[in-house]
C-alpha cells in the first residue's frame, strides 16, 4: 500500500499498476501513455471500506485534489463515479448528476421534507452540474445528505437502477493529449451500511 502522501500521479499509478499486474495484462513497469492501451475500453478502481475509513481521501489524494466532500461521520451515500480525462479534454473538474437521479432526489426531499431533524436544509432543486471544487463538494454533500435522510425517514432501500452522480476532472500530472486515459474512481458507500451496501455490486 502506498501512503496517501505520495505525489498523486504516483499514487495513482501505483495503484494501476498493481490492477494491471493482477488481471495478467502486464508484467513490466505501466507506463502514464500505456494505461489506456491495457485498459480497454475503461478500467474501474473501486474503494469500498466499511463506513468512515477514509475512501473519499483516499480517492482525494489519488486525484491530488479536495474533490469529494469528507467528515468524520458517515460521509458518501451513493456511489460516486470519479472519471479522469486528459487535461486536453478536461480542463475544470465537473460534477453531473442525471436527470433521472435529479428526479429522485426532488421525491426523497418532498417526502423527508427540507430541514429534518434540525439538519442544515437540503435544497430541492439540485444543479444538473456544478463546476470547481468546492461547488462539487457542496453538491455531493448535499446529494449524500439528502440520500442518507431519505433511507433514515423511511426505512426504504434505494432502487438498484438509481442512476450515480459522475465527476469528470482531469488526470494528476498527465500530458496534454486528448483521448489518453480511461480510468474510472468509484467511490462507494461504508460496506457495513445495510441500506447502502447493495448498491456497491
Amino acid at each position: 500500500f502506498v501512503s496517501a502522501r505520495a505525489r498523486p500521479p504516483r499514487l495513482l499509478a501505483t495503484v494501476l499498476q498493481s490492477v494491471a499486474t493482477d488481471a495478467g495484462l502486464t508484467t513490466g513497469p505501466l507506463a502514464t501513455g500505456q494505461v489506456v492501451t491495457a485498459f480497454d475500453p475503461e478500467v474501474r478502481v473501486v474503494v469500498i471500506a466499511p463506513v468512515s475509513t477514509g475512501k473519499s481521501t483516499l480517492i482525494n489524494a489519488m486525484v491530488g485534489a479536495d474533490l469529494l466532500p469528507t467528515r468524520n461521520s458517515a460521509m458518501t451515500c451513493l456511489p460516486t463515479r470519479v472519471v479522469l480525462r486528459s487535461p486536453a479534454d478536461c480542463r475544470t473538474p465537473t460534477l453531473t448528476l442525471a436527470h433521472s437521479l435529479r428526479n429522485d432526489l426532488a421525491r426523497m426531499a418532498d417526502i423527508v421534507g427540507a430541514d429534518a431533524d434540525g439538519l442544515e436544509p437540503v435544497p430541492y432543486d439540485l444543479p444538473a452540474a456544478s463546476q470547481g471544487y468546492e461547488q462539487i463538494r457542496a453538491t455531493l454533500g448535499a446529494v449524500n445528505d439528502l440520500t442518507r435522510r431519505y433511507l433514515l425517514a423511511t426505512g426504504d432501500a434505494l432502487p438498484e437502477s438509481i442512476q450515480v452522480p459522475e465527476i469528470t476532472t482531469p488526470y494528476p500530472g498527465a500530458p496534454g493529449a486528448p483521448g489518453m486515459l480511461n480510468v474510472v474512481l468509484i467511490d462507494t458507500p461504508g460496506s457495513d451500511e445495510p441500506d447502502v451496501s447493495t448498491l456497491i455490486q
